[in-house]
C-alpha cells in the first residue's frame, strides 16, 4: 500500500522532472564508485527509514480499524438503548 504510493510518487517525479531525476542518479552512482561505505552507511540509513515509516503505517492502519469496530459498536448499542 505504501510501497506503492511510493513508488507512484518517483515514477511521477521522474515523468515531470526528468532532468532533476537523471541528475540525481548520476551523483549517486558516482558516490557509490567514489566512496562505497558512506553509500552504504547512506542506504541503510534509508532502509531503516522507509522500515521505520512502513511499520507506523502499519500501526495507524489498525488503531484506525479498532477506532472505527469501537465507534461501531457504541452506535449499536445506543440504537439498542433508544
Amino acid at each position: 500500500m505504501y510501497l506503492q504510493k511510493l513508488m507512484d510518487f518517483v515514477i511521477h517525479f521522474y515523468h515531470s522532472q526528468t532532468p532533476y531525476a537523471i541528475a540525481i542518479i548520476v551523483v549517486l552512482v558516482v558516490l557509490l564508485f567514489a566512496r562505497p561505505k558512506t553509500m552504504a552507511k547512506l542506504v541503510g540509513l534509508v532502509a531503516l527509514i522507509i522500515a521505520l515509516v512502513y511499520i507506523v503505517g502499519l500501526l495507524k492502519t489498525g488503531v484506525d480499524s479498532s477506532k472505527q469496530k469501537k465507534r461501531d459498536l457504541t452506535e449499536k448499542a445506543e440504537k439498542q438503548f433508544n
